[in-house]
């Protein structure tokens, strides 16, 4: 008889063809043609969020879990979030260019959401308002 599980929102009937557990863990696109986010899309970017909360003291796994990010989930809703996260941890770990340099890839990008250009802008004004000083 079928057993289920329930990790969260993952529900995994062992029954299951093996095809339908992938789709659950990996995402897939609906009938429509719409991507279905994956459990292991959203826990990679949850997992960087947290460790945004300390940038200093987790930079190897944010740089880690950016490279793992933009490698398998480029097309992600998230990979602007992504991005910016990793901007300002290189900023906050004194890797200005290449914090910069992702600021200004997210500001160039038009499908970047305006909220998250606007914080790579102002956090880039920041950085040239102080070298001015």
């Amino acid at each position: 008889f079928p057993v289920t599980i329930s990790i969260q929102f993952l529900f995994v009937d062992c029954a299951q063809d093996i095809a339908e557990v992938q789709k659950e863990i990996l995402g897939y696109r609906d009938h429509e043609g719409k991507f279905q986010r994956g459990v292991l899309e959203m826990g990679q970017y949850l997992l960087t969020e947290s460790y945004s909360l300390d940038p200093i003291k987790y930079f190897s796994q944010i740089e880690k879990s950016w490279n793992y990010f933009k490698t398998n989930f480029k097309n992600s809703s998230y990979i602007y979030r992504m991005t910016y996260i990793y901007a300002t941890t290189l900023l906050k770990n004194n890797k200005f260019k290449e914090g910069k340099e992702e600021l200004g890839s997210i500001i160039k990008n038009d499908k970047a959401p305006s909220y998250i250009r606007e914080m790579a802008k102002n956090d880039l004004n920041s950085l040239t308002d102080s070298a001015k000083l």
